[in-house]
C-alpha cells in the first residue's frame, strides 16, 4: 500500500517494511501504526489544503476513509499499549519514525485546528452581520467589522465591510 502526498502528487509513500523478524508481531504493530499515521497524515494534508484555499465543502469526500482509518488508529494504539514493555524493544529505527510521524501528525491537526476555527469565526461574523443588517431595517450604522490572521485569531478595524458569500464554501 502507497499513499500520495497530497502536496506534491509525484512524491508517494511507501508503507515501512519490517526490519527483522525478531519480535514479529510487535514490530507489525509499529509499522501499521507508522502507515496509518501516515494515511492521516496524508488526509489531513489534503483537509488543509481545502480549508486554506475556502473549499471547506470538498472535505465531506474524505470523511469515510478518515473515519476508517482512525477507527483502525485507535485498535492499534490500544494493542500496543498492552505490550507497552515489548514494544520498547523493536528497535530504534521504528521507534525514530514512529516519533517522527507522530510529530508531523500532531502540527497538521494543530494546523487544522486553527484553520477550522478561523473558518468558525468568520461564519459566525458573517451571519452576525446579516443578522444586524436584517435587524437594523436597512438603516446605515457605522459598524467595527473583524478579519482573522492566518492563525485564526481576529484584528479590528473601523470602517465599511465588504461581504461576499462563496457558495462552494
Amino acid at each position: 500500500m502507497t499513499h500520495q502526498n497530497p502536496t506534491n502528487p509525484s512524491h508517494t509513500h511507501h508503507p515501512v517494511e519490517a526490519l527483522s523478524t525478531t519480535n514479529h508481531t510487535e514490530k507489525s504493530r509499529i509499522i501499521d501504526l507508522i502507515n496509518l499515521t501516515q494515511a492521516l497524515s496524508d488526509i489531513f494534508a489534503q483537509e488543509n489544503k481545502l480549508l486554506s484555499t475556502r473549499r471547506a465543502g470538498e472535505i465531506a469526500s474524505l470523511q469515510a476513509e478518515k473515519a476508517k482509518l482512525a477507527t483502525a488508529y485507535a485498535s492499534t494504539i490500544k494493542e500496543i499499549a498492552t505490550n507497552r514493555p515489548e514494544v520498547e524493544n523493536v528497535g530504534e529505527v521504528l521507534l525514530t519514525k514512529l516519533r517522527e510521524i507522530t510529530t508531523s501528525f500532531n502540527d497538521l491537526a494543530s494546523e487544522q485546528k486553527i484553520l477550522l476555527t478561523a473558518a468558525h469565526n468568520a461564519s459566525a461574523d458573517i451571519v452576525q452581520a446579516i443578522s444586524e443588517e436584517a435587524s437594523g431595517g436597512g438603516q446605515q450604522t457605522k459598524t467595527t467589522s473583524s478579519n482573522y490572521t492566518y492563525q485564526g485569531t481576529k484584528y479590528k478595524h473601523n470602517g465599511p465591510v465588504v461581504v461576499s458569500i462563496n457558495q462552494r464554501a
